[in-house]
């Protein structure tokens, strides 16, 4: 759906080259000889068709003056396109608001309605969910402590520190997906498990639910199929009776990089 300047105009456009591969427009060798680049209705329709249609996908209505430097809207277009409202994604700059792309934070923070229109259409929890919801819920303030489904404000989520995970509604793989709505944070949680270790007559499984840092009880110390306690009186005797040496005392986590997650809108 574009020209082939070349194709169309032989005669009248160089070959193309490696910066212009369609063909390189030209002057005319003499006024009036029709050898240099024409400027007619399909050459301006070219031109006018990609103008329009970036302005169509971005949602732009043109004001009727022509743009400028600080004053484009067909920058703003392509700045829309680039992405779309609700995506979220990470970016490696410190301040999102300063990078002139239309990127929000996600810091939990109140956002105008009016000023960001088709974010809050994509993204907003609906009727139902905006009594509960934790985030993309509608408020009267930005802090959304007086929630409103017509309220001016939409509360963004706050995804400082935390993972994101897929949504599973069905709870296919995550017990707690049934309950959960897009924006929902979810606690921390350890899967029950044992911890093995050697001895003469081993192994053994220490239930790792119990305290066993020199205090007991060591009856949770269970052998693997013996039934003999012979762990407990081995862990008793040693010293520092089996202290498990944390590399963290705040947290569990996964090998990670510190990005902004933002939402575009």
């Amino acid at each position: 759906m574009a020209l082939n300047p070349y194709s169309r105009y032989p005669t009248k456009v160089a070959a193309g080259t490696s910066a212009y591969p369609y063909g390189v427009p030209r002057n005319v060798t003499t006024p009036g000889d029709g050898t240099g680049t024409p400027w007619e209705a399909d050459i301006v329709k070219d031109i006018f068709g990609f103008q329009q249609e970036l302005l169509s996908k971005a949602g732009i209505t043109p004001s009727g003056t022509p743009d400028a430097v600080g004053a484009s809207e067909y920058l703003e277009a392509l700045r829309k396109c680039a992405g779309y409202p609700g995506l979220i994604q990470a970016v490696a700059f410190d301040n999102p608001a300063s990078s002139g792309l239309r990127l929000l934070e996600l810091d939990g923070s109140g956002i105008l309605r009016a000023n960001y229109a088709d974010l809050d259409a994509a993204v907003w929890c609906g009727a139902g969910n905006n009594p509960t919801n934790e985030s993309f819920f509608r408020a009267d303030n930005s802090d959304g402590s007086s929630r409103n489904t017509s309220g001016a404000y939409l509360i963004l989520p706050d995804l400082r520190g935390k993972f994101i995970r897929a949504w599973d509604p069905l709870g296919v793989t995550d017990p707690g997906g049934t309950s959960r709505t897009i924006g929902n944070t979810q606690a921390y949680a350890g899967l029950s498990h044992y911890h093995d270790f050697a001895t003469t007559s081993g192994p053994y499984n220490l239930d790792d639910s119990h305290d066993w840092s020199g205090g007991g009880p060591y009856t949770t110390i269970q052998p693997a199929g013996t039934g003999s306690l012979m762990a407990a009186t081995m862990l008793q005797s040693s010293s520092p009776y089996g202290v498990l040496t944390n590399i963290s005392e705040d947290e569990t986590r996964p090998v990670n990089m510190a990005f902004n997650m933002c939402i575009w809108y």
